[in-house]
């Protein structure tokens, strides 16, 4: 296992972070050509030809090659970026790398022989099939432990899609923990439309410091790592983490609308999980493929921990993989270049929407290939697009620009 953390560089969309300031160079042509008043058909035409002229050049002169470039802070620099486009990462903060390995998987099948000890309190007492996965249920001190390992439906004789994972959730005085977590935060760490729909979810007003007056995040940390290391997980790192308070919580919960009651002993922390192959990590959030005009879905490699003075309160994963094979290692385009692929893109669109790049990243994407899956490197761009609606107000929504980090190809739908 290899947290990575705290030291970790991903961290959530609307922290404060420091703003790229970027360059931007604006070309000023006067229409008139210079004159006030009416012109001659001919010196019209020459106007405009020398207005053309003029806008070409600057326009070349704003567009440095980003293959000239080493650096993404010195491209961004000299880079005018469209006039929709906002950059609010921090771009000493893009990893690089010059090469990827392309690699063939499949889903984990986890070992409920592992998993039990690992992550249960008491004895299995009972044993139930569903359409993800076998149920082993325990019940110990009044609590009753709940895990599910996630099969594909193979155990049930339906295929479900729910794989290479498991769910762990904890039931007391008739009330599952992962009911409570998710009425008063989001799974998703960046912005979801659930976040949007209902501010309850929102991560925003939680802090990404604070600490329980019990064990310390790092010790946390530390205990789910090795329970996890026991159960058999590969490398995981974190993507975020949250100090779940009282008062926050409570705060939540009212906004939601729930009538679960929270007291101090549901204050902790709430991790969120990628898993990682090379020291890149899996893309851990949803995202969509357009192929030949066809949009496919393609589910997230994540995990989410809640973890209070009591221990794991609720834990799921899915979609983790192992490596069955090995493919072509890629020489990659740069940050530059990718960014570059970026501005391109949108210079090319015509939108009405407002886009800020709130992320960028090196990751894996898995892609079906043949009657398999195959996981490639690619750039990810993490986008809030906000679109001005009828009345004035603005709507935003969340989604992510994926470009192929050894092509440059757009993968990722608009």
């Amino acid at each position: 296992m290899k947290p990575n953390f705290p030291n970790t560089r991903f961290s959530l969309p609307f922290e404060p972070r420091k703003k790229l300031m970027a360059q931007r160079i604006r070309a000023v042509v006067d229409d008139s050509g210079g004159q006030r008043g009416r012109t001659g058909a001919p010196a019209a035409a020459l106007a405009f030809f020398l207005c053309l002229l003029c806008v070409n050049l600057v326009s070349c002169a704003a567009a440095p090659n980003a293959k000239d470039y080493a650096s993404l802070e010195k491209y961004l620099k000299d880079v005018s970026l469209p006039e929709n486009l906002t950059l609010s990462f921090d771009p000493a903060e893009v990893a690089s790398r010059g090469s990827a390995t392309v690699y063939y998987v499949t889903p984990i099948r986890f070992s409920a022989d592992r998993l039990i000890p690992a992550l249960m309190s008491g004895d299995v007492s009972e044993t139930v099939s569903y359409a993800e996965g076998m149920q082993y249920r325990s019940e110990s001190a009044g609590v009753r432990d709940y895990l599910t390992v996630y099969d594909g439906g193979e155990s049930f004789g339906t295929q479900s899609g729910t794989d290479g994972g498991f769910n762990y959730n904890l039931e007391r005085d008739g009330v599952m923990a992962g009911y409570k977590l998710q009425s008063i935060i989001s799974s998703s760490r960046v912005v979801s439309m659930s976040t949007l729909a209902n501010p309850g979810l929102s991560r925003e007003d939680y802090s990404t410091e604070g600490e329980l007056a019990g064990p310390a995040r790092s010790a946390a940390l530390r205990d789910i790592v090795s329970r996890l290391s026991n159960a058999g997980a590969p490398e995981l790192t974190v993507r975020s983490c949250c100090f779940m308070d009282l008062p926050t919580i409570k705060a939540h919960a009212e906004l939601s609308g729930v009538e679960y009651e929270f007291g101090e002993a549901d204050e902790g922390y709430y991790f969120n999980f990628a898993q990682v192959v090379d020291d890149i990590p899996i893309m851990d959030i949803q995202w969509e493929q357009n192929v030949n005009g066809s949009v496919y879905p393609h589910g997230s490699t994540s995990g989410e921990v809640w973890y209070t003075a009591r221990g794991i309160e609720y834990a799921d994963f899915w979609n983790l993989v192992s490596l069955t094979g090995t493919g072509d290692t890629l020489p990659l385009i740069s940050p530059s270049e990718a960014v570059e692929a970026l501005i391109r893109l949108l210079s090319d669109v015509i939108s009405e929407y407002k886009y800020n790049a709130v992320t960028m990243e090196l990751i894996y994407v898995k892609l079906p290939s043949g009657d398999g899956t195959v996981m490639r490197p690619a750039w990810s761009f993490d986008m809030i697009k906000t679109e001005r609606l009828h009345d004035g107000t603005d709507f935003q929504f969340y989604t992510s620009y994926v470009f192929d980090a050894a092509t440059g190809e757009l993968l990722s739908v608009l």
